[in-house]
């Protein structure tokens, strides 16, 4: 951990990206060249001669960096540990639902989990899904106001980004706020869930799964009740 944290403070400190940490280190060795290097090289040289005392200033500086270096490490890895803190637990029921539909009962379980508040549910479905997402809008029209989004392309993930950001998190409802609007990012191929989680993420929407329960054979047995996934970042 004190190497990793070392060479992480070392490129930073060195990196015109890190414009603070690169300003400091130019202004330390600057103060060192323009200040201490005069007086400290006429002192050691005197007492230890020019080579051994020119030695022993060079090392002396480098040191210096060294510690710096360190110390910026020691930060930046630490402010790393602590973003991306992953939390599970069971979401609240709200007020609407964003589902990729792929099979009938894992869809309807993770709808009803919600229905006692739900308002809005809007299905992303593809041409083979499309049947179950007439289904489930069929089911719960009478229940909550049902919005279909049908994706051409299942394994374009921008699809997916562009459709949510403009059919749902730049548009919502009137009276319905983003942290209202949940999505379970479960079904369909892996590039649904890749477009409509950066889409919830961008406008900081909750998120859920909902995990499969397997017989011992590993065969899936029914879909458990959906788990919510909180991406926080701590200071």
């Amino acid at each position: 951990m004190q190497k990793k944290s070392f060479n992480i403070g070392w490129q930073q400190m060195l990196s015109t990206n890190g414009a603070l940490s690169f300003v400091i280190a130019m202004l330390c060795v600057g103060f060192i060249n323009d200040s201490l290097f005069p007086l400290v090289s006429g002192y050691l040289t005197h007492w230890l001669g020019e080579v051994v005392g020119s030695l022993l200033l060079a090392a002396f500086a480098l040191i210096l960096l060294v510690l710096f270096a360190h110390v910026i490490g020691k930060r930046l890895t630490r402010q790393s540990s602590n973003t991306n803190v992953h939390k599970k637990s069971r979401p609240e029921a709200r007020k609407a639902l964003v589902l990729l539909v792929s099979k009938l009962e894992p869809s309807k379980m993770a709808i009803n989990f919600h229905l006692e508040k739900l308002q809005y549910l809007w299905l992303f479905h593809s041409s083979d899904s499309e049947n179950d997402a007439d289904l489930l809008a069929e089911i719960y029209q009478s229940q909550c106001v049902v919005r279909k989004i049908p994706i051409n392309d299942v394994h374009d993930p921008l699809e997916y980004l562009n459709k949510a950001k403009s059919n749902i998190y730049q548009s919502l409802p009137e009276g319905l706020e983003v942290e209202d609007v949940i999505l379970d990012f479960t079904g369909m191929p892996k590039a649904a869930s890749v477009g409509t989680v950066l889409a919830a993420r961008e406008f900081n929407a909750p998120l859920q799964y909902s995990a499969a329960v397997k017989s011992e054979k590993g065969e899936q047995l029914t879909t458990d009740q959906p788990i919510q996934i909180d991406l926080q970042s701590r200071t």
